[in-house]
C-alpha cells in the first residue's frame, strides 16, 4: 500500500492521507491531483504516517461499478474514492479534487 500524507497549515490541524494499494501510473496520477488540489487550499504534504486516522483511499471495484464509473462514499474519517477501472478511478479522484 502507498501512503501519501498531508497535513493542514495554520490553527486547523487536519490531516490526511492518501492511500492506494496497486502503484499504477493511474493511482499515481489520481494521488497528485488531489495533492495538488489539497496544496492550493494552503495545506501541505508530508511523506510520514498520520495517526489521527483520516484518509482517502483510491481502489478500483469492476465487480461493482462498470468501467469509467465512479463512487464517492465518506464513511466517519474516511472516504472511500472507486472507479470501475483505473480510469473511473481517476474521475473520482478529480471529481473530490
Amino acid at each position: 500500500m502507498i501512503l501519501l500524507c498531508v497535513g493542514a497549515t495554520g490553527a486547523r490541524a487536519d490531516s490526511v492521507a492518501i492511500l492506494y494499494r496497486q502503484a499504477t501510473p493511474q493511482a499515481t496520477y489520481a494521488a497528485n491531483k488531489l495533492q495538488a488540489a489539497l496544496s492550493e487550499r494552503g495545506v501541505t504534504v508530508e511523506h510520514s504516517r498520520i495517526t489521527d486516522g483520516r484518509e482517502i483511499t483510491l481502489s478500483v471495484d469492476s465487480a461493482h461499478l462498470k468501467p469509467e464509473e465512479f463512487a464517492i462514499v465518506p464513511q466517519g474519517k474516511t472516504i472511500a474514492v472507486t472507479g470501475g477501472d483505473n480510469r473511473g478511478m481517476i474521475y473520482g479522484a478529480l471529481a473530490l479534487a
